[in-house]
């Protein structure tokens, strides 16, 4: 603890702090300056009254910045609440492809594990793998009835 004798309003005081000497004097040259200012604009205001309007002054800014770092602490905690969220999201998604990756690899080998003329691939890296049952071809025309073919072209 440091002891230092400061002047506030022409009184002398002595105050002891855990502050540095220059962090106490700044305060001091504040709550003059504060002072000054609130006696100034009003003519008969006693030095008791102006230290309870500096106090009142003081309490009031205090209070209303409690009450803005409350608010964004909330805020804080909301933005942290959302990225763990974001965070769960990203690794069930990271999970998703793995089990996607792996099934890829899975069907691969069953793919690549076929005899060789039922799979072949292209020169791009493309699979073609033939139609085990042949569909049978339509003749178009001995589907029509005699009636209904006709011909493109009229004579």
């Amino acid at each position: 603890m440091n002891t230092y004798r400061i002047k506030i309003f022409n009184r002398e005081l002595n105050i002891t702090t855990d502050e540095t000497l220059e962090y106490t004097r700044a305060l001091a040259d504040r709550l003059n300056a504060k002072l000054s200012e609130i006696t100034s604009g009003i003519g008969n205001l006693t030095l008791n009254d102006a230290a309870v309007l500096v106090s009142l002054d003081c309490l009031d800014k205090a209070v209303k910045s409690e009450e803005s770092a409350k608010n964004i602490r909330q805020q804080i905690k909301e933005y942290a609440d959302d990225a763990s969220a974001a965070r769960q999201q990203v690794l069930e998604k990271e999970n998703e492809i793995a089990k996607l990756t792996s099934r890829i690899k899975e069907l691969e080998e069953k793919l690549s594990a076929r005899p060789a003329q039922t799979a072949q691939k292209s020169a791009s890296g493309t699979v073609f793998v033939p139609r085990h049952k042949e569909e049978p071809k339509q003749n178009f025309n001995s589907q029509r009835s005699a009636n209904e073919q006709t011909s493109f072209f009229k004579k």
